[in-house]
């Protein structure tokens, strides 16, 4: 079978050796070598983002900096995220992969695995998920959380006496204090005026009054409070430091007003993958599924091609190639023994594109589409050229400067770009308009990737010089 390598670290020989003794069994061990829409957990899986990984742990080891990590749908942010977590938690495989921890140490930083260092850093974290929540209502879940797979407790559980315990609950109007990690024992508190953030507070006093580990807070889906802005408040004020994660173009789309906080804040935009990336990501799951499975360079080619720098349309290829090849096998038992290796092609990744209409996988794509374009040429050749553009805020005037040299009318551009914008479910959010130049951009960036995916339903040849 072929190997997919492509600019990868120098010890990813070693991750290949662990990987091949990984040992597939059920139907969802299989399917699940690729995760198109969930996040990776195991940094032995994990693939790519070496820059911002780097920038990340330098960042953590920096005494006082906040970090803020977005970037668009499906850019890979919360497996990101999850590695972050692994290493402030003293979890170094993944910084062992990537050389990491030896440029890490020529910069004078030491995590918490090597005793005896006057920079060693300590942390204990806590993980939440904005989840629609109000901000109160996400440090209300920093303090009572109990554990949960692995993610650890709330900040309650780390406050070693139950008097300091019962002090901040009745702060927030919590009857219950920890007994360990996972288990919590009913109180009583004495009805008082709820003040989430001087619980919060009183809590991180009798924390670093305990502790000589940093207190790392990440907020995942933080895109999705409705007043996210007042975090502000508490990344002031608090002696803890803050990891925002979310999906934005810009920081100002998650921080508003307070992009700049008061302390040093860090912030880390995740760009399309690079092409070795997208290839690391096959070479991982081929690792896995060798030696009876494999890639075929020209299908890593079309698979690469086609992802348009985004892990999700990469995992989604692979998965799709994988669950077909189990379905003709007929059972996970016959997909793992098969009497002959199998490699993956380049006819099989097109035979795959062209089903995208039809699957049931791509169909809220495949819907959106067909909204846009109303099934006109001239419209799907617009939307086919703003979905080229590689900014992610896209400015009118770029649009019709471009489609003017292919013919196009300035007034035919404008007019359906303003129809776009009006449509329901707003596939385009308008960002800013002055005089008669508007910015906008996509919802949701895998739609743009499924209209070049799909040529914007085009048929070949229509497409004019979009590319």
């Amino acid at each position: 079978m072929a190997t997919i390598y492509g600019s990868e670290p120098s010890n990813l020989q070693r991750r290949m050796d662990d990987l091949n003794k990984i040992k597939l069994e059920t139907r969802d061990d299989i399917l699940n070598l690729f995760t198109p829409n969930s996040p990776i957990t195991s940094a032995l899986k994990f693939a790519g983002r070496e820059k911002a990984l780097e920038e990340l742990t330098d960042a953590l080891l920096t005494k006082g900096a906040d970090l803020v990590l977005f970037a668009e749908r499906g850019g890979g942010k919360t497996s990101l995220a999850n590695m972050l977590h692994h290493i402030a938690t003293g979890h170094l495989e993944l910084l062992d992969y990537y050389n990491l921890r030896q440029r890490l140490e020529r910069k004078g930083y030491f995590l918490n695995v090597i005793p005896g260092k006057t920079e060693t850093k300590r942390f204990n974290v806590i993980w939440v998920d904005g989840s629609k929540r109000t901000v109160d209502e996400v440090i209300n879940l920093v303090l009572t959380r109990r554990k949960e797979k692995d993610y650890g407790p709330g900040l309650l559980y780390y406050l070693k006496s139950e008097a300091d315990q019962t002090e901040v609950s009745a702060k927030i109007g919590f009857d219950r204090i920890f007994k360990s990690e996972t288990e919590l024992k009913e109180i009583h508190v004495s009805p008082k005026p709820i003040n989430i953030r001087e619980g919060f507070e009183l809590a991180m006093q009798r924390y670093t009054d305990q502790y000589d580990e940093e207190l790392l807070i990440i907020i995942d889906e933080f895109e999705t409070i409705p007043n996210k802005y007042e975090i502000s408040q508490y990344m002031k004020s608090a002696k803890a430091r803050f990891v925002i994660v979310g999906i934005a173009e810009t920081t100002l789309d998650l921080l508003g007003e307070h992009a700049s906080i008061a302390r040093e804040t860090q912030a880390i935009k995740l760009e399309p993958m690079t092409e070795s990336e997208l290839r690391l990501i096959l070479s991982i799951g081929a690792a896995i599924l060798s030696p009876n499975y494999g890639f075929h360079p020209l299908a890593v080619d079309e698979i690469v091609r086609n992802s348009y720098g985004s892990p999700f349309w990469c995992h989604f290829f692979a998965r799709g190639l994988i669950q077909r090849e189990l379905e003709l096998a007929g059972s996970p038992k016959f997909f793992l023994t098969p009497s002959t290796p199998k490699e993956f092609t380049k006819d099989d990744v097109t035979a795959l594109i062209a089903s995208l209409p039809t699957r049931s996988d791509s169909t809220i794509f495949e819907e959106a589409l067909s909204l846009i374009t109303v099934q006109d040429n001239l419209t799907a050749r617009i939307l086919l050229s703003i979905a080229t553009s590689k900014d992610g805020v896209i400015s009118s005037a770029k649009i019709c400067e471009k489609l003017e040299r292919q013919g196009i009318s300035k007034a035919d551009v404008i007019a359906t770009i303003e129809g776009f914008l009006k449509l329901s479910g707003n596939p385009l959010v308008e960002r800013s308009r002055i005089r008669d130049i508007v910015t906008f951009s996509f919802a949701d960036p895998n739609l743009k990737k499924y209209i070049l995916i799909r040529n914007a339903g085009l048929a070949k040849g229509v497409a004019g010089q979009n590319g």
